[in-house]
């Protein structure tokens, strides 16, 4: 492992990647707040941790952010 993917998986703040809204990498902090093994993330959904409420201004502030730079 190298050091920047040493800092930020051992990072005490939860730290999660994810493309698409798809789950790629979450560190082991993150993992905790949310009560899951990290290997249960790989490939979930990122809206499936938030509040129905917030879901929608995500999925929406995603899709502005995209267009912004296609």
């Amino acid at each position: 492992m190298d050091v920047p993917h040493f800092i930020v998986a051992h990072f005490v703040m939860g730290i999660c990647i994810d493309i698409d809204g798809k789950l790629l990498f979450v560190n082991e902090a993150f993992a905790q707040i949310f009560g899951y093994s990290r290997h249960e993330f790989l490939g979930m959904e990122i809206a499936e941790l938030m509040y129905f409420e917030i879901v929608g201004g995500y999925l929406e502030d995603e899709q502005d952010f995209r267009q912004t730079f296609q």
